[in-house]
């Protein structure tokens, strides 16, 4: 569930910042449809600048950082003499390819809104989340979008 924080409702224009913010996220969320973008699952039944709007996205576990760091402990353990004890072979070729899988859904999100002429302008790690459906799935979060027309 994606909300506005209780904390920011002190400050008057940080709220309506935040409300704006929100009330755009869940237009353009509404609008998309791709494996790799979250969906909107519900919306809540009053407006964006009321008490209580809120909307229900895809629940996600985890973070690009956190999945890159745990690639890089996976990695230094398929290295030298434990490496070859445990099968490092074949998981340096399963992490190899979930990190072929990590990119490719990251292009195909990207080549999906580039083909709407929609620009992201901010990716970086921290917009990228992942959730383990089917295999895996990355979903961009919608915050940081410039449209163009």
């Amino acid at each position: 569930m994606k909300r506005v924080s209780d904390e920011v409702k002190n400050d008057k224009e940080t709220y309506v910042k935040g409300c704006i913010d929100l009330a755009l996220e869940t237009k353009y969320l509404s609008s998309l449809s791709h494996p790799n973008i979250l969906d909107v699952r519900a919306v809540a039944s009053c407006g964006p600048f009321e008490e209580g709007y809120f909307i229900i996205i895809d629940r996600l576990n985890e973070t690009l950082p956190k999945r890159l760091n745990n690639w890089m402990t996976i990695d230094q353990q398929t290295k030298g003499v434990t490496g070859l004890i445990t099968g490092g072979k074949n998981k340096v070729d399963d992490l190899l390819v979930d990190r072929l899988l990590v990119a490719f859904d990251i292009a195909s999100a990207l080549a999906y809104l580039h083909k709407l002429r929609v620009v992201y302008r901010d990716l970086v790690c921290l917009q990228c989340l992942l959730c383990r459906q089917r295999h895996l799935n990355v979903s961009l979060t919608l915050t940081p979008l410039l449209l163009s027309c």
